[in-house]
């Protein structure tokens, strides 16, 4: 039977349109009708399809704030079913059930929730001491991403329940990580700026999910509505964006490029 599937996503820097896109196509592959909109681009939300499927990175077992926006403009429906996929770096906890209720309280009836470990992409002084993945580790794990696209894949084209995260281990870890993660963002996240090096091109500028970052006096500025997504600093074309003077050892604080080294290209760091 073909569905008519309607995912919205956000992604930051790469990892989540890179599951996105792959789980379309496996369920196009299925017979199904598979429309994919960064929450960016989302005006106006319809409930012309069959399934619902959310998708975005985690962010300290929280959804990107743009995206959790997002999940709270959602019309009541009845009994609509949804799937939800997070990208992360490691852990995913219960943040797909957290997040997830928003759209429960709505009428959707959740039947799949799953966690895609693709790579760390996000290495900065105090705020976070683990290092970005490796093109070499990403490449090694593409045929572990690839089996669990196909195994989620046919989940939601037949509707098979498959909710992972919501056990008493997620749900600890994610209490955690969302107390501790607030704390540790107050205490050591003071907000990036652009050094010297700055060439003024107005990449950050005109891709920041948030309208965080300005042009005021030929100088880049960075408001107080950053999201830590990661963009503006992983993809500067010269390496420019900082958080504080430490992040300009370049060698110890690689950029993310995406997941390019899984043989795909961001809208973010295409040449």
């Amino acid at each position: 039977m073909m569905n008519k599937i309607q995912i919205y996503y956000f992604s930051g820097t790469g990892n989540t349109v890179f599951i996105v896109k792959k789980i379309a196509k496996e369920l196009e592959k299925l017979g199904n009708v598979v429309n994919i909109d960064s929450c960016e681009n989302v005006e106006d939300i319809n409930n012309d399809f069959d399934i619902l499927g959310i998708a975005f990175p985690i962010h300290s077992s929280y959804a990107p704030k743009v995206f959790s926006e997002l999940l709270e403009k959602f019309p009541k429906v009845n009994n609509i079913p949804f799937f939800g996929v997070v990208t992360s770096g490691y852990m995913a906890g219960d943040v797909l059930s957290f997040e997830g209720k928003k759209l429960e309280e709505k009428g959707y009836i959740p039947f799949l929730y799953r966690n895609i470990i693709v790579g760390n992409n996000l290495h900065l002084p105090k705020l976070c001491p683990l290092k970005v993945v490796k093109k070499e580790k990403l490449d090694k794990r593409l045929t572990k991403i690839n089996r669990k696209i196909i195994d989620i894949s046919i989940k939601v084209n037949n509707k098979t329940k498959d909710i992972r995260g919501n056990d008493i281990i997620g749900k600890i870890f994610g209490v955690v990580q969302r107390i501790s993660g607030k704390i540790h963002i107050k205490h050591n996240f003071k907000g990036f700026e652009a050094d010297e090096g700055c060439t003024r091109c107005k990449l950050c500028i005109k891709n920041c999910p948030t309208e965080n970052i300005v042009l005021v006096n030929n100088k880049v500025l960075f408001e107080n509505k950053c999201i830590v997504c990661m963009r503006c600093y992983n993809f500067c074309p010269t390496q420019s964006i900082q958080m504080t003077n430490k992040s300009k050892n370049i060698e110890k604080y690689i950029r993310y490029k995406g997941p390019d080294g899984l043989g795909f290209k961001t809208t973010f760091n295409k040449k």
